[in-house]
């Protein structure tokens, strides 16, 4: 099933494959986080987590975690673990 890329709220990863969050349901896709995030404008999508991956114009806020990391809340009030390993990078886009 196509998803068009401006309805893709995060993307997690499934084992070798992934799954694609939208607004209102989540697709399934054969293809795995690393090499999707090959195929998608990294300027509109950042590795949040080595499990996930947002979309930055879906991301509502974003709040320490107290680690080192964050909790990126999404405009469908879903809350996605930001790593301290890739907590610097979404700092530099919101920044």
């Amino acid at each position: 099933m196509p998803v068009m890329v401006d309805d893709i709220l995060w993307i997690e990863a499934e084992g070798d494959y992934a799954c694609i969050h939208l607004e209102e349901k989540t697709v399934f896709c054969g293809i795995g986080l690393g090499k999707l995030m090959d195929r998608v404008d990294p300027e509109r999508f950042v590795r949040v987590h080595r499990s996930h991956a947002i979309a930055l114009s879906a991301l509502k806020k974003l709040d320490p975690d107290g680690y080192g990391g964050f909790t990126a809340t999404l405009s469908d009030d879903t809350e996605v673990k930001v790593s301290r390993h890739y907590a610097k990078r979404i700092k530099n886009f919101i920044i």
